[in-house]
């Protein structure tokens, strides 16, 4: 999704993992884990939030903070098959939830990119 496309939610982002070092180990290397890219638009496609480069470790939440009233949360779980977790005031969903609109690639050389759509 570009942010020129119409969108069928309020609210929706765009979402980049990236892993510096995809073969090291999370426990002792800092670039083995996953950062996170995350800009998020209105539905007039106005940019109104965004983190760059945010450390995600295995289950613990990333804040994307914006001018919503609520703070999107982010979780990237152990394993690059492990889905991505989003919550946003009382919305959950993962990466491949269609009621969001949610459209993610597989991962390329420690990259993965995706869009998602939600009510804000």
């Amino acid at each position: 999704m570009t942010p020129d496309m119409p969108l069928a939610h309020a609210g929706s982002m765009l979402f980049s993992i990236r892993k510096s070092n995809p073969a090291g180990d999370p426990a002792t290397d800092p670039e083995a884990h996953c950062h996170l890219d995350i800009t998020i638009y209105d539905n007039n496609q106005d940019e109104i939030g965004e983190v760059l480069g945010a450390e995600a470790p295995a289950g613990k939440a990333v804040n994307v903070n914006s001018k919503l009233p609520f703070v999107l949360l982010v979780t990237v779980l152990e394993e690059d098959a492990d889905p991505v977790l989003f919550d946003y005031a009382d919305q959950h969903w993962a990466y491949a939830d269609v009621a969001h609109g949610c459209n993610f690639g597989q991962y390329d050389t420690g990259d993965r990119e995706g869009d998602c759509g939600f009510s804000c």
